[in-house]
């Protein structure tokens, strides 16, 4: 399929409604599973110093 103009290629045939918003949610989706996944890796890694310093800790007590 060859567009002539840019126009011509932001309509996709008369289907650019279905075509954009198939990339705009998957661009969202994307975006959202990146944040979840930089929101878990710091609460674990939060969580991981939390245990550290527990434990050391527990070993200075005598």
């Amino acid at each position: 399929m060859r567009f002539t103009s840019i126009a011509e290629f932001l309509a996709m045939g008369g289907y650019a409604e279905y075509v954009w918003s198939a990339y705009g949610v998957t661009f969202a989706v994307m975006i959202v599973m990146t944040l979840l996944a930089l929101v878990k890796s710091s609460r674990t890694l939060h969580k991981l110093k939390f245990e550290y310093d527990l434990k050391v800790k527990r070993q200075v007590k005598p």
